[in-house]
C-alpha cells in the first residue's frame, strides 16, 4: 500500500528530519568507500551494499545536477540532518534561500511504501543475512520503480495562474528513508511556531518494513523553469501508485524465487471504485476483465463476468470493456428469483453507476454474495445522480468497506481542455475539510434558531455554492451559459435552434459523437424533442409523410406521436426486431433509433451500429394499454444521460433550476468532450428570485441575484439521511447540550462567588433586549419628526428680532411676578 502526508514549509525542519532518520546521527563514513567501518549488527551493512545507498537517508537515484543546483545540495554524499532540515523548510541547503520566487506553503509530501506483513517477516526470519538483504533489495527496487513512475506522472510544472498557460514536463526529487519497524508516535507541540510534530516513542516496535519518500514540492523543467507539483494528480492517484508498488514488488520477489499467491482469506470479494465523470472507468475495466477471464482458480474456462446497471443502456455500455453478459438490475433480480440465473464463487458481478442502485436492490446482491461467494465490483460516484428511493447505497458501502477496498479516480480525461476539466471539477466539487465546514456552520443563537435537523442547511452546500458560482463565472466568460428570454415556447425555440446549429457544425467537421441534449424532466425532454422535430421537418430532413400513433411512455403518460422517415425515436424497453430475416435486439430502454420508413406491418429503423432492422408494431405495443411504447429521441433526461459521452452537450433548463440539484447539474455539465452549453430560462429565474422575497419588497433584482439563484440551485446536494446515523446524531446533540449546561453552571458558580445574582442579571439582560427592540422604531420615529421640524422651521432670527423677543419675555415675567 501507499500513503501520503503533507509537510509544511513553516515546520521546524530538524524535528521532521529527526522523525524520518529515526534520530540517527549523520554518517561518519560513506559505506560505499569505507564499507568496513559501518556496523553490521542487524545486517544493514550488507543491505546497504546491495542497494548502493544508506538506509538512514539517500537522494533519489539519477538526480540531475540541474535539480541539485536548485535545491542547493551535493547529490554525491549522503544528506546530513542540516541538509534535510533546510529542504523540509522549503529552502536551499547551501544558503537558506527559497527554491524559487514563489513561496511554498507545502515543502514536501511523504509518500510511504509498505509491503504486506508477510514480506517483513520473511526478511526478519530469513535463514541468512544475505537472504534478508535480498528481500530488502526487492522492496527498495519496487519503491524506486514506483517513485520513478510517480515522477513521470507528477513531473509537470504549471505555467501561469492555475495552469492557464499549460504545463511543462520536468524533473522531481525525493529522499528515501528505510524503516524496519512501526512504533507508536507521540504528538509534540512547538510553542514558537505553533506547529505539531510526530515523534516515534522510544519503545520496541512491531516488525513492519516501510520506506518513506519525501517528495519535494519542486519541478525543474529543461528550460530552467522552477515550478511546484500538481497535487491534484497526486491526491487522485494514491491507490493507483500503491497498486503499482505491490505489482513491482511481486515481480521482484518472483525473481528471488519467492512464491506469490492470492490472499488466503480471499479478501476483496466486495470493492467499490469511485470514479468521477469521464475518468475512464470503462477503459480501466478492460485489463481487469481480461485478467478475470484468465483466472482459472474455479473453472478452466475462467471467471464468469456479468455486467449490471440500473438501465439497459448503461449495462450495454459495459460491452466496450469486454463484458458479454449484461443485464439491467430489475430483470437480473427477476431471473434470480425464477431460478433462471446461476451465480457461484466463479462469478464476478460488475455494477456500473452504483449510486443509482437502490439500497434494497443492493441488499439483495449482498445477500447473494454471502450465499454464493461471488465477487462484486461496483463503480460509481456519489456526486452524480442517485436512486430516487430512500437511502444512499454509495455512502452505506463507504461506511463498511476498508479504505483499500475503495480506490478512487478523481481526475477526468473526458474534457479535452484544462479549462473545461476545471469547470466540470467545480460542478462536482471537492470534499471540504472539517475546518472549512465548521466555519460555515451557524454559531451562537443562530445555531439554536431551528432545531429541525432535516431542514437545517447543510454547510457542505454553502461550500459547494462558491465552487459552482466560480464555474458559472468561467462559463459566462466563455459564453457557454445563457439566461434565455421569452415565454416558454420562445425559450424552447431558442434552445433547439442552438442544438440544430451546433449539430450541423459538428457534422460538417466530421464529428462522430455529435451533440446531445438533456433536461431535468421527461416533459421538458419531450417538449424539446418536438421543437427540434418541427425545425428538421421544415428543413426537409424529416418526411411529411407521417403516421400518427397513440403512444405511451414508461410512466403511463399518453400522447399522440407523429412518426416519419428521418425521426429519432426513444425505446422504453428491450425491443426485438429482424435484420435481413434474422432476429436480433434492436435496442434497450433509453436507446435511440432512426426511422428509415414506416408501413402497415411496422417500422424499419437504423440502429446505433448502422444496421437496419424491421420492427413489427406488436413488438412496440404496451401490454397494458395497447398503445405504442415510443417517444421522441432528440433530448433525454439527465438520469438517462448519465454515462453518456458526446462531443458537445446542451444542459437545457427551460423551467429554470427549481428542480435541479448539485448531483444532476454535475452529470449534465460533464457529458461533453468539448463545450457544454447551459441554457436557462430568464423568466423562470426572475420569477423564482422575486417569489423568494417578502411581499412589498421593491429592491431591484440584479444580474448577480439571478446568477446567485442559479448557482444555489445547481449546487444544492440533498444528501440522504441514513438510519444508521440516528444514534450518532442523537449522541452528538446530547454532548452539545451537556457542554452548554457545564458552561452555564460554571458561569453561575463564578457569579455566586462574586456575590452577583445570576437570575436578576439574566432578567435584566432579557428586559434590555426587549426595550432595545421596542425603542428602536420609536427613536426612529422621533428622529423623523425632528428632521421634519428642522426642515419646516424658519431661518434664524435677526439680532433686532432677538432683542425684541427678550423685551417681551421680560415684560411677561414681571407681569407674573414683579420680583422677577
Amino acid at each position: 500500500m501507499m500513503t501520503f502526508r503533507k509537510i509544511s514549509a513553516e515546520c521546524n525542519g530538524k524535528f521532521v528530519a529527526a522523525y524520518f532518520t529515526e534520530g540517527a546521527p549523520d554518517p561518519e563514513h560513506d559505506f560505499r568507500t569505507d564499507t568496513g567501518k559501518v556496523p553490521d549488527g542487524d545486517g544493514q551493512r550488507l543491505t546497504n551494499y546491495y542497494l548502493g545507498r544508506d538506509g538512514r537517508a539517500s537522494f533519489n537515484p539519477g538526480m540531475s545536477q540541474q535539480m541539485a543546483d536548485v535545491l542547493g545540495v551535493d547529490r554525491r554524499p549522503m544528506p546530513t540532518t542540516e541538509t534535510l532540515a533546510a529542504l523540509f523548510e522549503g529552502k536551499r541547503a547551501d544558503n537558506g534561500e527559497q527554491w524559487s520566487q514563489a513561496k511554498r506553503k507545502i515543502s514536501a509530501y511523504d509518500l510511504t511504501m509498505a509491503p504486506h506483513k508477510s514480506v517483513t517477516l520473511a526478511a526478519e526470519f530469513a535463514p541468512t543475512q544475505a537472504e534478508g538483504a535480498a528481500i530488502w533489495n526487492a522492496v527498495q527496487r519496487a519503491n524506486d520503480a514506483t517513485m520513478q513512475y510517480v515522477a513521470r506522472e507528477l513531473g509537470f510544472a504549471r505555467r501561469g495562474h492555475g495552469g492557464e498557460d499549460g504545463e511543462e514536463a520536468g524533473e522531481v526529487a525525493w529522499t528515501s528513508y528505510r524503516h524496519r519497524t512501526s512504533r507508536p508516535t507521540l504528538t509534540l507541540h512547538d510553542a514558537e511556531t505553533d506547529t505539531t510534530y510526530l515523534r516515534e516513542a522510544p519503545t520496541g516496535g512491531d516488525p513492519q518494513m516501510h520506506i518513506h519518500n519525501s517528495l519535494y514540492n519542486v519541478v525543474v523543467t529543461e528550460s530552467g523553469h522552477v515550478g511546484s507539483l500538481d497535487t491534484k494528480r497526486l491526491r487522485s492517484r494514491v491507490h493507483e501508485f500503491g497498486a503499482f508498488f505491490q505489482a513491482e514488488l511481486a515481480d521482484e520477489l518472483r525473481k528471488l524465487g519467492i512464491a506469490q499467491s492470492y490472499d488466503a482469506k480471499e479478501q476483496a470479494k466486495i470493492s467499490m471504485l469511485t470514479g468521477v465523470a469521464g475518468s475512464g472507468k470503462t477503459t480501466l475495466l478492460q485489463p481487469l476483465v481480461d485478467a478475470w477471464k484468465r483466472d482459472t482458480r474455479f473453472s478452466e474456462e475462467g471467471r464468469e463476468i456479468i455486467g449490471l446497471a440500473t438501465a439497459w443502456r448503461q449495462a450495454d455500455a459495459l460491452g466496450d470493456a469486454g463484458i458479454h453478459q449484461r443485464y439491467a438490475m430489475m430483470p437480473f433480480l427477476s431471473r434470480l428469483e425464477k431460478g433462471e440465473q446461476a451465480v457461484d464463487e466463479n462469478t464476478v458481478l460488475v455494477i456500473d453507476e452504483v449510486g443509482q442502485i437502490a439500497p434494497r436492490q443492493m441488499l439483495q446482491l449482498l445477500e447473494l454474495q454471502r450465499a454464493s461467494g461471488c465477487t462484486i465490483k461496483a463503480l460509481g460516484d456519489r456526486e452524480q445522480a442517485q436512486s430516487i428511493e430512500a437511502g444512499d447505497t454509495v455512502e452505506i458501502l463507504r461506511r463498511v468497506l476498508a479504505k483499500e477496498d475503495m480506490p478512487e479516480l478523481l481526475s477526468t480525461v473526458r474534457q479535452t481542455t484544462a479549462r473545461n476539466r476545471e469547470i466540470a471539477g467545480l460542478f462536482r466539487g471537492e470534499t471540504p475539510d472539517a475546518d472549512a465546514l465548521d466555519a460555515l456552520r451557524p454559531k451562537g443563537k443562530a445555531a439554536y434558531a431551528n432545531r429541525d435537523q432535516e431542514n437545517a442547511d447543510d454547510p457542505r452546500n454553502a461550500f459547494h455554492f462558491e465552487e459552482v458560482r466560480r464555474a458559472i463565472d468561467m462559463k459566462r466568460e466563455d459564453g457557454t451559459i445563457r439566461l434565455v428570454g421569452g415565454d416558454q415556447d420562445e425559450v424552447l425555440q431558442k434552445i433547439v435552434e442552438l442544438y440544430v446549429t451546433r449539430r450541423d457544425a459538428l457534422a460538417a467537421s466530421g464529428s462522430k459523437r455529435g451533440i446531445s441534449m438533456s433536461a431535468l424532466t421527461n416533459q421538458d425532454a419531450a417538449d424539446l424533442s418536438r421543437a427540434v422535430r418541427r425545425i428538421l421537418q421544415n428543413r426537409g430532413e424529416i418526411s411529411r409523410d407521417e403516421v400518427k400513433l397513440d403512444a405511451v411512455d414508461q410512466r403511463g403518460e399518453t400522447y399522440e406521436l407523429q412518426v416519419a422517415a428521418g425521426d429519432r425515436l426513444r425505446l422504453f424497453r428491450r425491443t426485438w426486431g429482424a435484420v435481413e430475416g434474422k432476429g436480433t435486439t434492436v435496442g434497450n430502454n433509453g436507446d435511440v433509433v432512426e426511422v428509415v420508413s414506416h408501413g402497415k406491418d411496422g417500422l424499419k429503423v437504423r440502429m446505433k451500429d448502422g444496421r437496419e432492422a424491421d420492427v413489427e408494431w406488436r413488438r412496440l405495443k404496451d401490454h397494458k394499454t395497447g398503445r405504442i411504447l415510443l417517444g421522441f429521441g432528440h433530448a433525454m433526461t439527465i438520469d438517462a444521460a448519465q454515462g453518456l459521452t458526446s462531443d458537445e452537450h446542451i444542459n437545457a433548463l427551460p423551467r429554470g433550476v427549481a428542480t435541479a440539484t448539485g448531483f444532476t447539474s454535475y452529470v449534465a455539465e460533464s457529458r461533453a468532450k468539448g463545450t457544454t452549453w447551459t441554457m436557462i430560462s430568464d423568466g423562470a429565474t426572475f420569477e423564482a428570485v422575486r417569489n423568494g422575497r417578502a411581499l412589498g419588497d421593491t429592491t431591484e433584482i440584479t444580474s448577480d441575484d439571478l446568477w446567485n439563484h442559479v448557482a444555489k440551485g445547481m449546487s444544492n446536494k440533498p444528501y440522504k439521511a441514513l438510519g444508521m446515523d440516528l444514534p450518532f446524531t442523537s449522541q452528538e446533540e446530547r454532548e452539545k447540550h451537556v457542554q452548554e449546561l457545564i458552561r452555564l453552571g460554571k458561569m453561575q458558580e463564578e457569579m455566586a462567588q462574586e456575590g452577583r445574582d445570576y437570575g436578576r442579571e439574566v432578567a435584566n439582560r432579557v428586559q434590555a433586549i426587549a426595550v432595545e427592540k421596542s425603542a428602536a422604531p420609536r427613536l426612529k420615529d422621533l428622529d423623523s419628526q425632528i428632521e421634519a421640524l428642522m426642515i419646516s422651521h424658519s431661518s434664524a432670527m435677526s439680532r433686532e428680532e432677538h432683542e425684541v423677543r427678550l423685551e417681551r419675555v421680560a415684560k411677561l415675567m414681571k407681569s407674573i411676578s414683579p420680583e422677577l
